[in-house]
């Protein structure tokens, strides 16, 4: 068995914006080790590829593009300016999430193909395994440099009112749409 696959959102009421931010980093690394034994473990039903790969794709094209926009459109406007050092961090953390895009679309794609072809995962492996080693690499500096920088000084810079702020954005993001 894969792994057991939770694949809630974040959890929008319990603790802090920090640590609803590091929760998503922490199912960023998860469903990175996700695809990293999908694309290495052998005793792995097509059931079980299906399933993971499904989760894999729904994560990094529905919940990441969300955790994205959260720090773009909501964390660095409120801390761009406060000095050099963090203004240097927010254009790093920027350019990263640019420069992760077509990794990340890339794995998308190869887990919508093993999740609707199971069957394929052996031809697709050497694929996977490559863009997996190229994401897994990217994120381990990307997270710790905002984990690092960027959220203490959310924790340092921000008072309530602002987080709360950007709370309130964080789970207008996630609400479900209304028909129009």
């Amino acid at each position: 068995m894969l792994t057991t696959l939770q694949t809630n959102g974040p959890r929008l009421h319990d603790g802090d914006l920090v640590d609803l931010m590091l929760d998503c980093h922490r199912r960023i690394r998860r469903f990175i080790a996700i695809a990293r034994h999908l694309a290495d473990a052998d005793a792995v039903t097509d059931s079980e590829a299906s399933e993971a790969a499904g989760a894999i794709h729904r994560y990094f094209t529905v919940a990441l593009p969300l955790h994205i926009a959260d720090e773009d459109r909501s964390v660095l406007p409120r801390l761009k300016g406060r000095n050099l050092a963090l203004d240097e961090a927010l254009r790093d953390m920027t350019r990263e999430h640019q420069d992760h895009d077509a990794s990340v679309v890339h794995l998308a794609a190869l887990c919508s193909r093993i999740a609707a072809t199971p069957a394929m995962r052996p031809s697709l492996r050497a694929e996977l395994t490559q863009v997996v080693t190229e994401l897994d690499h990217a994120f381990a500096s990307h997270l710790a440099r905002e984990e690092a920088i960027i959220f203490p000084a959310i924790r340092k810079l921000l008072d309530g009112d602002r987080q709360a702020e950007i709370l309130t954005e964080l789970r207008a993001r996630r609400a479900p749409r209304q028909p129009a």
